[in-house]
């Protein structure tokens, strides 16, 4: 038996021709370079661990990164009963301002009413089939979708007088105030930089304090009773006109 030796690994070989073959052409590689190898591994980790951080930064601080499986639960969640109803009192929204600054007012009225149905609707199956309607996902559609409508209908109804520009402001101020206060709180009690409303980390649900819900009653009517005097005037039931509340109902709902 005859020992060829390369970079620390010993072989046996029988036959010294084959030992002194093997030897001659394992001479003609470059040695190993362990060093090497470990530097540019490291280098490797490094980058990895580099692009993770800011990855994770970006998470963090937008809190909008979203992965598949995420995106397949939201689309889950807003196919549920009140996710829908919440969803067409959004999109019936530019309707309902439209119909204002045309002087439909006894259509906006009606969608009014019928907003005001469906957001009662969406709360109510919610509460009943807590199990499968109720989703972390409508806790944040509901309370925006009701803003985005009282805020949008305040302000068509400034542009057409019926309602102070100073009340409106201050109404779009106070949303805006609260929507960014509520995204900050929850991003900073967001984990894993999970990214906000996300169904399958972020189980922070938006709880409406009575106060809020009895802020939102007066807005709603508040604009209601501001579209119920030319709704009326406007179309064919003046003899209705007899049961309008006196103007100065609205004038203390403004104050």
């Amino acid at each position: 038996n005859y020992n060829y030796n390369y970079n620390g690994d010993k072989r046996r070989v029988r036959n010294p021709k084959i030992a002194e073959i093997i030897s001659s052409a394992l001479s003609t590689y470059p040695p190993k370079n362990d060093n090497t190898n470990q530097s540019k591994q490291s280098d490797c980790e490094e980058e990895d661990d580099k692009k993770d951080k800011e990855d994770f930064g970006r998470k963090k601080k937008g809190g909008i990164m979203i992965d598949e499986k995420s995106l397949i639960e939201i689309w889950k969640q807003l196919q549920t009963v009140p996710n829908i109803l919440t969803l067409s009192r959004i999109f019936g929204t530019p309707l309902l301002s439209y119909c204002i600054l045309h002087h439909m007012y006894t259509e906006a009225l009606v969608g009014c009413f019928l907003a005001a149905g469906t957001d009662f609707l969406d709360g109510h199956v919610a509460r009943q089939y807590p199990e499968t309607q109720a989703t972390v996902l409508g806790t944040y559609l509901d309370p925006m979708a009701d803003k985005i409508l009282i805020n949008a209908l305040a302000v068509s109804l400034c542009l057409d007088t019926m309602l102070p520009p100073s009340l409106v402001a201050l109404w779009v101020l106070k949303d805006v105030g609260l929507i960014v206060t509520c995204y900050r709180a929850v991003s900073n009690q967001t984990t894993d930089g999970a990214a906000i409303m996300d169904p399958l980390r972020t189980q922070l649900k938006v709880t409406p304090t009575t106060i809020s819900k009895i802020n939102t009653f007066l807005q709603f009517t508040t604009v209601s009773l501001a579209l119920l005097q030319p709704a009326i005037l406007s179309s064919d039931l003046h003899t209705l006109s007899a049961l309008l509340p006196p103007p100065q109902i609205l004038d203390y709902l403004c104050w």
